[in-house]
């Protein structure tokens, strides 16, 4: 009985393979074009750095997070508006069309991002750095203070997390999406739900808003495929156990750090801490926010960064907003 039943589920499992295999090979394809049509190449002096930028107004230079690209640094900046804002983003080296040489360590992709603001003529932009993006765009405002109006640490991943253990379950997923292309095309297809749950926390009703639930399905499908961002994010948590302990202490441009209090993938007590190390630093706490809070409190993070930008040159305190 239990042979018959494993020849059942073999030819099951086949037949599933042979239905949706070719349909992946196809969606595989197109995302490879789209993503490619979408950028830019800039040869820096390190080699070469994909890009787009949207907009126009105040230049913002959109560092993006683990599993992302350029098309995630403008997903998470999609919330500022495009007539007052001029989007910069860049896919990391070991992302999308930037190779790993063009520099490993979070300080050669601060040198990389100022040497593209040179070549599109910017001299200083507002850095927003989104999770694993946080420690290039700390860099940056540490290496290149003269070009960083003020600093924006969404989600982001800092110094402090080394005092910290990452969720239970974070590993696992992080292993199973890095396992094959068509393993997440399959997550894509029948999973992604309960990804999107799982990484939600406690917010059910703000992920069932149609913009948030846009967005996230974006970023998600926009991981697609994971070839193209595996290199980046391996390279990613190596440099995150090489960090400098005292970088946040370093910055001295005005910063905005912005987190949910539960946050399973950036815990929310390293922004707390991060924040107390930066000189000129506030911490805007969103209440249950997870780690997707880009799109579940889109509205209130846009406004939060309005009244930054607004304010940059007035003195800041430490206040504490909760939302």
């Amino acid at each position: 009985m239990n042979r018959r039943l494993l020849k059942f589920a073999a030819v099951i499992a086949g037949a599933a393979f042979a239905y949706t295999y070719p349909r992946y090979l196809r969606e595989k394809e197109a995302a490879v074009a789209r993503l490619r049509l979408g950028s830019k190449i800039f040869q820096s002096p390190t080699g070469a750095l994909e890009y787009q930028v949207v907009g126009q107004g105040t230049p913002v230079l959109s560092i993006h997070g683990g599993g992302g690209g350029y098309d995630q640094g403008m997903l998470s900046a999609q919330g500022l508006d495009p007539a007052r804002y001029q989007i910069v983003a860049f896919s990391r080296p070991g992302y999308k069309r930037t190779p790993l040489s063009t520099g490993r360590r979070p300080e050669d992709q601060a040198d990389a991002a100022c040497a593209l603001l040179d070549h599109l003529g910017i001299e200083r932009a507002l850095v927003v750095g989104i999770s694993a993006g946080g420690l290039s765009s700390l860099q940056f405002a540490v290496r290149h203070p003269d070009r960083c109006a003020g600093l924006v640490l969404l989600s982001a991943v800092t110094p402090s997390i080394l005092a910290h253990l990452p969720g239970p379950y974070m590993v696992p997923i992080l292993k199973a999406l890095l396992l094959s292309d068509y393993t997440y095309w399959l997550i894509l297809q029948f999973g992604l739900q309960g990804l999107i749950t799982a990484l939600g926390g406690n917010e059910p009703e703000r992920l069932q808003n149609p913009a948030a639930q846009k967005m996230i399905h974006d970023l998600f499908e926009g991981m697609f495929p994971v070839s193209l961002w595996r290199e980046g994010t391996l390279n990613d948590i190596e440099q995150v156990y090489a960090m400098n302990p005292t970088l946040a202490a370093q910055v001295t441009v005005s910063t905005l750090l912005i987190h949910g209090t539960h946050d399973t993938a950036a815990i929310y007590s390293a922004a707390q801490a991060a924040a107390k190390m930066i000189p000129n630093a506030r911490l805007m706490t969103i209440e249950n926010g997870s780690h997707l809070i880009a799109a579940t409190h889109m509205t209130e993070i846009r406004a939060a960064i309005d009244e930054f930008v607004s304010g940059l040159q007035a003195p800041s305190s430490n206040i504490d907003p909760k939302i």
